[in-house]
């Protein structure tokens, strides 16, 4: 584990040169818990995946549909499956605050407690491996969700100028993620491929559908920047005018 760590901090390194960004190690944090645990706190965090809207867009009704989600043969499939997600403090207790069930409240406080949270940066969460399949998709969950933090500490989150950009940080993200793996090679190629692959999934999931669409949006900002300040540039110029809108 320790070394699956240290080598995905050497790659987010790279990937921080090669866009110009800031890096600082001591940013990128990790708190393994359950999956059960782990989809409970992405339902009433408000994730935007498919399974999860069908039970409320809003905080306000994920929190009242708690129990009805819980239930469901949506969080029995939910709960098999390995995932991460970047969880920030500040985000947790506002939806705390919104909490008035004692024993809803309870039993997120109890979920929380356990991820380490820190006032000055978010914390990468990651589910428990519990076989050999799992323990090889760790590396890959825990890069795509440090390149969510590194670009949050460098200011670029859409989702703060509108919650509904969310595409936008995803789209980049996995965007970043091929761009390390391919070294610039066969890139455009591995891009079709990876569109062709979920092409199923993408049109039975709304959200797989958004992220792609980015995924493709990002391909033609970033494709023809040869050098890391425009590269950075060029994601700053995208903020701007998601600003302006």
């Amino acid at each position: 584990m320790k070394e699956v760590i240290e080598k995905t901090k050497t790659d987010i390194k790279e990937l921080a040169l090669e866009f110009g960004l800031k890096y600082n190690q001591k940013i990128f944090r990790v708190s393994i818990i359950s999956k059960k645990d782990f989809v409970k706190l992405i339902y009433l965090l408000g994730c935007p995946a498919k399974p999860y809207v069908l039970f409320g867009k809003t905080i306000k009704e994920r929190i009242k549909n708690y129990d009805e989600f819980i239930c469901s043969k949506e969080f029995h499939k939910e709960i098999k499956k390995p995932s991460g997600s970047v969880v920030p403090k500040e985000f947790c207790m506002g939806v705390m605050k919104r909490i008035d069930d004692k024993k809803l409240r309870k039993e997120f406080k109890k979920i929380i407690g356990k991820l380490r949270l820190n006032n000055s940066v978010p914390t990468t969460v990651i589910t428990k491996s519990t076989n050999k399949r799992e323990k090889k998709l760790f590396s890959t969950i825990v890069f795509h969700e440090w390149i969510h933090v590194l670009l949050h500490h460098n200011n670029i989150f859409f989702q703060k100028i509108k919650s509904n950009y969310w595409n936008f940080d995803e789209g980049l993200t996995e965007y970043l993620q091929l761009f390390l793996k391919s070294k610039n090679k066969d890139f455009e190629k591995r891009i079709k491929i990876k569109m062709k692959n979920t092409g199923k999934i993408r049109k039975s999931d709304k959200y797989i559908e958004h992220v792609f669409k980015k995924l493709s949006y990002w391909n033609k900002i970033l494709r023809d920047k040869r050098s890391p300040e425009d590269r950075y540039k060029s994601v700053l110029n995208v903020m701007r005018r998601m600003k302006s809108i």
